[in-house]
């Protein structure tokens, strides 16, 4: 819609249509009214309505508001699968797994719920790594590389129709994923990247892994890919549409 025409759609609506919409979109209240409608990625789009209306002097103080809860997931989902992953960790369970259920389902939460999700390399060892894919490096001390790690390697952005994952959300879930790296700290070694990695996938996602060893000598190697959530494409029989390196 224009601005013209989104304002005469929100006083002249047809219910049903309306309640689809509001589904899609990003609803902007002032005063505890509905005041506009929003497609997610304007909030990205500096030159967008939403993102000239929040940051206007007259609505200063509702910006100040949306950037207070703009720094954690926060939706339902999101905190469910978080408390899940602390739960499972004070538990016992084995970490990197914990690790891999955590970024899986928030990346899949967040953006297309079959097509897009994290997986994994099969354990290795240290050694077993970097004979294996020899162009690894140990970024365990580089905090800043590890955050551009994380956000490449994991969770790349991309659209998908009305789904997908923004840069705002790309940084959520990375800041997300790094503090719960905190938390399990007592059970983590070391981290590393890994360049020219590809996990089996009906097309190019990342090109890189992200590698975590945790303090019994285990490495699993997490990357983002496209292939529905129930196809194991690359195993013998069952070939990706595009070959594993």
């Amino acid at each position: 819609f224009s601005d013209v025409g989104n304002e005469a759609f929100l006083k002249n609506r047809d219910d049903s249509q309306f309640k689809k919409i509001v589904a899609l979109g990003v609803s902007l209240y002032v005063d505890y009214e509905l005041f506009d409608i929003f497609k997610p990625s304007d909030l990205e789009a500096t030159d967008s309505s939403i993102f000239k209306r929040l940051n206007d002097a007259e609505t200063y103080p509702l910006f100040a508001i949306y950037e207070e809860f703009d720094h954690e997931l926060r939706d339902s989902s999101s905190l469910r699968i978080i408390e899940e992953a602390r739960d499972d960790f004070h538990k016992g369970e084995d970490v990197l797994e914990v690790l891999y259920r955590l970024a899986h389902e928030l990346y899949k939460n967040r953006g297309s719920y079959s097509w897009y999700h994290v997986e994994h390399e099969p354990p290795l060892t240290r050694e077993k790594l970097f004979k294996k894919f020899p162009k690894t490096a140990d970024i365990s001390k580089l905090t800043k590389v590890k955050y551009n790690t994380i956000a490449k390697c994991m969770f790349t952005t991309y659209e998908d129709e009305a789904s997908g994952i923004t840069p705002r959300y790309q940084k959520l879930l990375t800041e997300t994923f790094i503090k719960m790296l905190g938390e399990f700290k007592s059970k983590l070694s070391k981290f590393y990247i890994t360049e020219d990695f590809y996990l089996p996938s009906e097309k190019e996602v990342s090109d890189c892994g992200f590698g975590i060893e945790d303090n019994q000598g285990r490495v699993w190697l997490y990357q983002s890919v496209f292939r529905h959530e129930d196809n194991q494409c690359g195993q013998p029989g069952n070939p990706c549409s595009l070959p594993k390196p």
